[in-house]
């Protein structure tokens, strides 16, 4: 019984998709709708494409600033009079692979939170459209 509610709902799905088509081609609005399309990919594609200049200037920056620090802070060490030793070097050095890591995950989140307003956005868009709701659908 639940499966001839499902592929009802599909087969009702199907029909919508066909007319709303069969709709934008009977009308003309198929350059209108493609242009729309076209403006809101090229608006994502463009803040996806500042985000990823974004990331990688921030990952570049990140691994010379680790260098930076690493090559510093032996330097330093040395010109002060240490003897840089394994005993010495080895742990800071894993203390500074562990600094590093989670600062290169902390821009994974800044990710995280840009799909989220991405899709924020098109709830929004779609929570906007004034669509007639067929309550038999719901259960």
């Amino acid at each position: 019984m639940g499966c001839e509610r499902c592929e009802r709902c599909e087969g009702m799905r199907i029909v919508e998709l066909v007319d709303n088509i069969s709709f934008v081609k009977l009308f003309g609005y198929e350059p209108l709708m493609r242009e729309r399309v076209q403006e809101l990919r090229n608006e994502e594609m463009g803040l996806l494409r500042k985000f990823n200049l974004l990331i990688a200037w921030i990952m570049v920056s990140i691994w010379v600033s680790m260098l930076v620090l690493v090559i510093g802070s032996f330097v330093t060490y040395s010109y002060l009079g240490g003897i840089l030793s394994p005993a010495i070097l080895f742990p800071c050095l894993l203390i500074m692979i562990d600094i590093r890591y989670p600062i290169l995950n902390a821009f994974d989140y800044i990710g995280y939170a840009q799909n989220a307003v991405i899709s924020l956005k098109r709830i929004a868009l779609f929570l906007q459209i004034n669509a007639p709701l067929d309550f038999e659908m719901i259960d």
